[in-house]
């Protein structure tokens, strides 16, 4: 018997063992598994429907409870971006659709939200930027690591990721609802905001 352990970051297998030679090891395995709890079992609570859930600033997000994702993609290794629908009862933002971005970022790179703030501190003022930058809302890095269970084993954690959670105001309308001279507009002002935000990059200290 052999017990593998699938995470973001990949599978971890166990060396194997003959549960009816080995049977009390066998049982202690099962009591184990009987006392695991949702998170044990490697379940990440945070942006379930309904949920809420603070985030930087004091923030409460509230997951709505009866929309479908607006964005879920299936696999086991990698990022897993899952984007949801959201509410928060703040004042500034009661009545405010928000959406909320949850995903498993690689944590040697640089935050996306570090990345948002060079980027309109940096280039936000110019023409073909202006209005192309997210401007998010708040942000949360969860508990859970893929490289804890590593460190335990003494196993390498090159590559380990954690819940990154990023909260955005829900913009209007729907590019997929585009016709083709508008997509093509669209694209063209995406590759001039890339490339006067590169190369204003490259030119600041």
């Amino acid at each position: 018997m052999w017990n593998w352990w699938y995470d973001r970051q990949g599978a971890i297998q166990t060396s194997g063992f003959d549960f009816l030679k080995d049977f009390p090891r066998f049982l202690i395995l099962l009591f184990a598994w009987q006392r695991f709890t949702e998170e044990d079992w490697g379940i990440v609570r945070l942006g379930q429907p309904g949920q809420t859930f603070t985030c930087g600033n004091g923030i409460e997000i509230t997951v709505d409870k009866d929309r479908d994702p607006l964005y879920r993609p299936y696999g086991i290794i990698g990022r897993g971006t899952i984007v949801v629908q959201a509410t928060s009862t703040r004042a500034d933002l009661k009545g405010l659709p928000l959406v909320v971005k949850l995903y498993f970022a690689e944590e040697p790179r640089i935050s996306e939200t570090d990345i948002l703030d060079t980027l309109q501190r940096k280039a936000g003022h110019l023409p073909d930027v202006t209005g192309h930058v997210l401007h998010y809302i708040t942000a949360k890095s969860g508990d859970y690591s893929t490289s804890d269970i590593r460190s335990r084993l003494e196993l390498n954690t090159k590559g380990a990721r954690k819940l990154t959670i990023v909260v955005f105001e829900k913009l209007e309308g729907d590019i997929s609802a585009l016709d083709g001279i508008e997509m093509w507009e669209v694209a063209y002002q995406i590759d001039r905001c890339g490339y006067s935000s590169l190369y204003i990059d490259m030119l600041s200290p």
